[in-house]
């Protein structure tokens, strides 16, 4: 829209200024007919006549030479170097890229023009004017933006890839040992403990027959008829006992079983190579397992199908979030001077590099887009440009030209 409308006003001056000149021309050559035939009977119209003759020519001169620049005079190709800007559009091409980018893209000039200007302090100043735009944005490009990021981003991929990576590079018996640790120190490992004598309680009540056939096994003597009763029934009474006091007698026998041995096995599984040894191969399976890849891929789509369903089903609630984050961002900005010094420095050089690098790609920008053009629109786009101003060559010639000839007429009359 700016484009067109700087086309039409520089179409509009071009059209202004062409007028003036050919009427000025006209304006000469009518007092060039009118004053001729008193030439002869008075001096000051002979210095007319000169005046306006002189300036028909400078006039019709210029007007060859300006035209000349753009297309062929009067239609007549047959005139050498004429219709210069059509004709060696590729050369001016050429020669333009090569002027702008030795003279506008080096990394002094740049540097200089970007001394003095707070890059920084610009930036925030036009998130802070377009705020609501950018959140507005950002809101309605959110499905947009995960869908990117998990499918052209392959973010589902990358997610993978590095939980893996972290769980390969992690021994499994260490970490287990060190989650051990914490959970005895803490006392939370009681409530599992009493959940496993619980499930203990339960099978050998309800499995009479396989607890004394197993209690037979040990000892025979134990299993026989009055014996083997009484064990049951001992047994189930031990486990029941220790179920009441684990959480709350830090004495019972079975609290003191786990204050000795719980230790020692955080120690095997810190310090036992061949338990490390076991427990990475077992770790190798859970990775490879169908059952782990299938729970990882059904915990990210779910977190992706989660995201989703936020951003169409609460807008409201999504753009006060992106609010407060972009309000956070801006406030850390504008109180955090050596960050926005060092941002400022980077942005600067960052500039400097990009434009230094990419100058020979600006190069070949303007060159190729010079060399796509016709030759007659390339000389239209010019003439809309400068053209006006080149009016005035036609003005000055008509008036130099003028003054040039009553000149050689007064001196010619006088010696």
């Amino acid at each position: 829209m700016i484009e067109k409308t700087n086309i039409q006003k520089n179409s509009a001056k071009l059209k202004k200024m062409r007028f003036i000149a050919t009427g000025l021309l006209l304006l000469m050559t009518a007092i060039y007919i009118i004053f001729k035939r008193f030439e002869e009977t008075n001096y000051l119209c002979s210095c007319i006549v000169a005046f306006s003759e002189a300036s028909m020519i400078g006039a019709l001169a210029d007007w060859f030479a300006v035209v000349a620049l753009f297309r062929y005079p009067l239609g007549l190709k047959w005139i050498p170097h004429v219709a210069i800007i059509p004709n060696n559009k590729d050369r001016i091409g050429s020669s333009i890229s090569d002027f702008v980018v030795t003279n506008f893209f080096t990394e002094d000039i740049i540097k200089s023009k970007l001394e003095n200007i707070e890059l920084t302090d610009e930036f925030i100043s036009y998130l802070h004017q377009n705020r609501e735009k950018i959140i507005d944005r950002a809101v309605t490009a959110f499905p947009d933006i995960l869908s990117y990021l998990f499918e052209d981003l392959k973010l589902e991929s990358f997610i993978k890839d590095n939980i893996n990576k972290t769980l390969e590079n992690q021994k499994l018996y260490p970490l287990l040992g060190r989650f051990l640790e914490v959970l005895v120190s803490s006392g939370h490992h009681r409530p599992i403990i009493k959940e496993l004598l619980v499930c203990i309680h339960n099978y050998v009540e309800d499995n009479r027959t396989e607890t004394l056939a197993f209690i037979g096994s040990l000892n025979k003597t134990l299993a026989l008829p009055v014996v083997g009763d009484i064990v049951y029934r001992n047994i189930l009474k031990i486990l029941l006992k220790q179920i009441e006091s684990i959480e709350n007698n830090s004495d019972s026998d079975i609290n003191s079983l786990l204050t000795y041995s719980l230790p020692k096995l955080v120690n095997k599984l810190k310090t036992s190579e061949t338990l490390i040894e076991k427990g990475e191969i077992l770790k190798g399976e859970i990775l490879e397992s169908e059952l782990y890849q299938g729970y990882l891929t059904h915990v990210l789509n779910e977190l992706k199908n989660s995201l989703v369903s936020y951003g169409e089903n609460e807008e409201n609630k999504l753009r006060d979030k992106v609010g407060e984050f972009f309000d956070f961002l801006m406030t850390k900005a504008l109180n955090a001077d050596d960050l926005k010094d060092k941002f400022d420095l980077f942005l600067k050089k960052l500039i400097i590099k990009v434009v230094v690098k990419y100058k020979a790609e600006i190069r070949n920008l303007i060159n190729d887009t010079i060399n796509n053009w016709e030759g007659k629109d390339m000389a239209n786009k010019l003439e809309a440009q400068v053209g006006a101003d080149l009016q005035y060559i036609r003005i000055n010639g008509t008036v130099i030209g003028g003054l040039a000839g009553l000149a050689i007429h007064l001196i010619t009359t006088v010696f």
